[in-house]
């Protein structure tokens, strides 16, 4: 096993104790590995496949756009 297959397993039991320890319920631990993955993390590890979480801010910050959009018109702002 390479020791990028060897930190990937260790990463993931990481998340996976944080999400336990803290009562988070998780269906998918991959998922939450990427959300908690800043992207300097991703770009100080270039040989390895890691993906990060600026996809996921990205899509957060148009759903919360739309929620906000929605209150406004609501209330006639």
């Amino acid at each position: 096993m390479s020791h990028a297959e060897t930190r990937r397993k260790e990463r993931l039991e990481e998340v996976r104790k944080f999400a336990e320890d803290n009562n988070i319920p998780v269906q998918n631990i991959q998922l939450l590995n990427t959300a908690l993955t800043h992207t300097s993390y991703a770009n100080e590890h270039k040989g390895e496949v890691i993906h990060d979480n600026e996809r996921l801010e990205f899509l957060g910050d148009a759903v919360l756009d739309l929620v906000v959009d929605g209150v406004f018109v609501a209330v006639g702002i």
